[in-house]
Parts: structure tokens; sequence; C-alpha cells
């Protein structure tokens, strides 16, 4: 959860938001002397009582930057998702795929 509040606004001057997280990681041959495995990431992004997201919270204040990115009001997203390959009883790793 992420609460901010600002002194002086154009518009909103405050904003509360949550992520609710949900890792997993399936690998066909967990035994192997080179696993490899999906990893992913589903998220939650939601706003917490207020009108908007502390991601854009610094735009009512005509600022042009961003703080809390991970905290917007965008539903359910899939964040992460690659493969990730282990070589060298694991002393070496290989990812592939999206990581946000």
């Amino acid at each position: 959860m992420l609460f901010q509040q600002l002194d002086q606004s154009l518009g909103e001057k405050s904003a509360a938001g949550g992520v609710a997280r949900f890792f997993g990681t399936w690998g066909p041959n967990p035994d192997a002397n080179s696993p490899g495995r999906v990893i992913f990431k589903i998220e939650h992004r939601h706003t917490l009582g207020t009108e908007i997201a502390p991601q854009q919270l610094l735009f009512e204040a005509g600022v042009a930057g961003m703080s809390g990115p991970s905290f917007s009001d965008s539903g359910v997203v899939l964040t992460n998702l690659y493969w990730g390959q282990s070589f060298e009883e694991n002393s070496i790793r290989l990812i592939a795929g999206v990581v946000d």
C-alpha cells in the first residue's frame, strides 16, 4: 500500500493505492542437471479510497514526473513472464522474456 499527499495542487491532493501480487514458477523437470522453468508474476493494481492512484498524483500538481509507478489503477496485469535456464550446476543462468 502507498499513500501520498500534496500541500498544493491544481486538482487532487491525495492518492492511495495497493498492489496484490501472485508469483509462480513451473518447471517440466525440476530434478534435471540443467533445470529450466517458467516464472510469472500477476498483479492487481488498485486505488484505495481516493479518486486517483498514487502513480497519477504528481500530474495533478503540474509535475512531469511519476512517483509510485507500480501503484496505478490498471486492475489485473501480467507483469513478469519469462523462461529461466540454469547451466553448470546453477553457476550460470539465462533469462529470456518480459520483466516489468
